[in-house]
Parts: structure tokens; C-alpha cells; sequence
């Protein structure tokens, strides 16, 4: 998760409280194209990534319906010490260690067993996608342009079921940073 591509200066915090909006669908070529902003904002910094997204279905938008707010939520990493503390508490889960495709499934699967209020799991896999895990469905991968940190990927999975997305029809296509996190000063 390191680079500036992906919307941080080094690794995302291990826990954040993170916004998404939604924009207007638009009709480019026959598809169906969103976009949509992340920020983030925790103790040691904050960040905002906007994403291109796009429906995989003809005839069905799958997108979370016009005028929805946006969807405030907390992520964190179980696997670090401020993500470990609120972890119980969280929407989103979502670990840095990339897994082999049936180990990543298997873990975003056990996260959500294990914390009953979380409606998403992300694990990072290996090349450019994530192993999402979804409350009551079964753990799939969804493919994510590199640019997109498995936070990201975690946040935009949340927004888009928590207004009525199918989980089937998110596609991430492409995302940009447009203010990398900027560190929380002291004193």
C-alpha cells in the first residue's frame, strides 16, 4: 500500500473514519460510469482518492439510487494496534498482508465471522484485486486497478451495499488521488 498512487504517504492508518459520495451516473459507450470520492480521516492524517466506477450488467445500473448521502462509516486493520482497539466497533475490515487467492477468501470470510457488526472484509491478493467477503454472501474477488488501496476498495464495497448496490455489479475501473493523506501535525 506504499506509494503515492494510492492515495497515501506511506501505509494507510490502521483505523480511519472514512466518507464516500457518490457522483451522477453518467452514459459513456453503452456502460454505465459512477465516480465516486473517498476520504479519510484519523489521527495521524487524512486522504481522498476519487474512482471511476462502472456497472457490469446491460439494462441494470446497479448503482445506489440518485440523491444518496453520503455513507460515513469506520474502517480498521485488526492487525494493528489502533485497528486491533476499534475493531469490534467496525463497518469495514480490511488487512495489508496480501494472501494467495483461496487464503485471502478464507480470511476475509473468518474477519466477518468474527465481528458481528462488520458488513464488509477486505484482504488484498496478490496483482490487482481484493478478496471481499460481504455479510450473508459469499466471499468473492473483486478486481481493483493498483491505484486503489485495499482501504479504498473496502470503503467503496461498504457505501455501495449500504445504498442498495448489488455486489455483483461494482466494478472498480480507475482511481486517482487528488489529495494524498497529509499528516496530523502535534502540539
Amino acid at each position: 500500500m506504499n506509494g503515492p498512487a494510492n492515495g497515501c504517504r506511506g501505509e494507510a492508518p490502521g483505523a480511519a473514519w472514512a466518507t464516500v459520495r457518490f457522483g451522477a451516473p453518467s452514459a459513456r459507450a453503452g456502460e454505465a460510469v459512477l465516480f465516486a470520492s473517498v476520504s479519510w480521516c484519523s489521527g495521524e492524517g487524512s486522504g481522498l482518492l476519487v474512482v471511476r466506477l462502472s456497472a457490469r450488467s446491460p439494462g441494470f445500473d446497479g448503482h445506489p439510487s440518485r440523491g444518496s448521502r453520503d455513507d460515513v462509516h469506520l474502517w480498521a486493520d485488526p492487525d494493528t494496534r489502533d485497528g486491533a482497539r476499534v475493531a469490534a466497533y467496525a463497518d469495514v475490515l480490511v488487512t495489508r498482508e496480501r494472501l494467495r487467492r483461496p487464503a485471502a477468501r478464507r480470511r476475509a470470510a473468518r474477519l466477518l465471522a468474527c465481528h458481528a457488526g462488520c458488513l464488509v472484509a477486505v484482504v488484498p491478493v496478490g496483482g490487482a484485486s481484493c478478496a471481499v467477503a460481504v455479510r450473508d454472501g459469499e466471499p468473492a474477488l473483486l478486481p481493483a486497478p493498483e491505484s486503489l488501496p485495499p482501504h479504498t476498495v473496502a470503503s467503496l464495497a461498504h457505501a455501495w451495499l449500504a445504498r442498495g448496490g448489488s455486489p455483483g455489479a461494482l466494478r472498480l475501473t480507475g482511481g486517482a488521488a487528488v489529495r494524498r493523506a497529509v499528516p496530523r501535525r502535534s502540539g
